[in-house]
């Protein structure tokens, strides 16, 4: 394994600025001995000149080929897992079985995008002939930024879905390496470069760029060879570039997933027996610790109704949680934010089922409980923000009309969760409907965690979750986000593209 710290400009490895930085082991409590060499603007621009330049050829180049170079790119990921591995988990802090479902995962919707560009059914044409011949298709953006996540330094960030899916659109991609990972990007990225020399593609069809600075990733969003942006990471920072994303002279689309709470809303019926509070005691506790509790689907609020039952399962839930020990965090920035918004809430009225221990750090921190009434949660805001890490609130409500009135107040989320086991009764179907309002996927008698990659698969949700609920990052139909349509009226079969002769 070597780490240069520089960054892919296309095919060439540049190094020109003089910030460096490191990223972290939280494992081992120290820094990885790899210097990250920050870009300087010069460096954005070439690699955004090269991206012109690709996404020119790249309008020679057919389905089949861009399809060859997707599975090129699983196949190359697929022979270097070792070196692949140790790097990821060097700076995730990971496990080495989170780092092989990650990759699988990775390599898998590489797999789906290659053979849904290659099938008959894409791109997707209508033909209509009346007053006029129309026939309609899709065409690509152009360059694409992609701003890797903290937690997904496979799924999610180098090569992750919204890089494989603007691929497979047709537009080169430029990423924004996530600095806490930027090791295992840079090796990413070098198997990504030699799977596109070996099938082919222009130089310049995926660059890497370190970028650790607020301004040169702003610079990056506002520059004019910018056709989209990919973001995953918090609300902050995506509100501030889609923002700056909205304020170009030109305009451009800006995807954005920036967290969710994941309401879950337990009915009595849920609760009915012993059996049914261990078992659902027991997929919560593996729900929420996973990960350390670093899943944008983690389940951050219970709803349930006050009583025996409730207190039955979050004794039995804090049991669990408590088994499933202490958990590393993904890097010490992450695990100070994860305490500071864990204060808050406990502050804002939530009474604490478990409490806070002494001593603990990214390396060392176990899972918390809170508890709070709904009507602490209804006055205060600090209950209803995402805690990225192991944690989730209890909201005690007195009857399903009091929790729906709680989970009313609820912004747009991921995912919203209901679980019961006897008939479907009216407060319940009430309470359906204003889920259903507010997320983009909703779960009967499951949990949250576990995003299947699939063509059904819809990961977005209304504003804050997303910033355009009608698109998914998971799944075929996250290509749509990459693609504009175009209608050809009355053109003669010579001048349309192969996909509409």
């Amino acid at each position: 394994m070597m780490i240069t710290g520089k960054s892919y400009i296309g095919r060439e490895l540049s190094g020109k600025g003089n910030v460096h930085y490191r990223t972290f082991n939280s494992n081992e409590e120290k820094e990885n001995h790899w210097n990250i060499v920050e870009v300087v603007r010069e460096e954005i621009d070439s690699a955004l000149i090269k991206a012109k330049q690709a996404f020119l050829s790249l309008g020679k180049i057919t389905e089949e080929g861009r399809s060859k170079f997707l599975r090129e790119i699983a196949n190359q990921l697929d022979e270097h897992r070792d070196e692949l591995y140790e790097v990821y988990m060097a700076e995730s802090s990971l496990t080495r079985s989170r780092a092989e479902a990650e990759l699988n995962r990775t390599i898998n919707q590489l797999e789906l995008f290659a053979a849904h560009i290659a099938s008959d059914s894409y791109p997707e044409t209508v033909r209509h002939s009346g007053v006029n011949d129309l026939k309609k298709t899709y065409l690509p953006l152009g360059p694409i930024a992609v701003f890797g996540s903290s937690n997904f330094p496979f799924a999610y960030s180098t090569i992750g879905g919204d890089s494989a899916s603007a691929l497979a659109a047709g537009c080169p991609v430029i990423v924004k390496a996530h600095p806490m990972h930027a090791g295992t990007g840079e090796l990413v990225a070098k198997y990504v470069l030699i799977a596109a020399e070996k099938t082919g593609m222009p130089d310049g069809i995926f660059s890497n760029l370190n970028i650790r600075s607020h301004d040169l990733g702003a610079y990056l969003v506002q520059h004019p060879e910018v056709k989209g942006v990919g973001f995953t990471g918090s609300l902050t920072g995506g509100r501030a570039l889609f923002e700056l994303a909205q304020k170009r002279e030109v305009p451009i689309p800006f995807f954005a997933e920036m967290g969710s709470l994941n309401p879950v809303c337990i009915h009595p019926s849920a609760l009915l027996n012993a059996d049914l509070i261990q078992n659902w005691a027991k997929a919560f506790a593996r729900s929420i610790s996973d990960g350390a509790g670093q899943f944008c689907t983690k389940p951050g609020l219970l709803f349930a109704i006050k009583g025996s039952a409730l207190e039955s399962f979050k004794m039995l839930l804090t049991e669990e949680l408590e088994r499933c020990g202490h958990h590393s965090m993904l890097h010490p920035e992450l695990y100070n934010g994860f305490m500071n918004k864990l204060t808050e809430a406990s502050q804002a009225g939530g009474n604490q089922v478990r409490m806070f221990e002494q001593n603990t750090s990214a390396s060392s921190v176990p899972s918390f409980l809170l508890s709070c009434t709904s009507e602490q949660f209804l006055s205060n805001k600090d209950l209803r923000h995402e805690m990225f890490g192991p944690a989730a609130i209890v909201v005690e409500c007195q009857d399903l009309t009091d929790m729906n009135n709680a989970i009313a107040v609820l912004d747009g989320q991921l995912t919203g969760t209901m679980l019961y086991s006897d008939t479907i009764d009216p407060g319940l179907r009430i309470i359906f409907e204003t889920i259903k309002e507010r997320v983009g996927r909703v779960i009967v008698n499951g949990v949250p965690t576990g995003v299947e990659v699939c063509e059904a698969m819809h990961h977005g949700g209304p504003y804050p979750a997303t910033t355009d609920a009608r698109f998914t990052a998971v799944g075929t139909n996250a290509i749509r986000r990459w693609l504009r349509p175009i209608v050809y009226q009355n053109v003669p079969e010579e001048l349309l593209p192969d996909e509409l002769k």
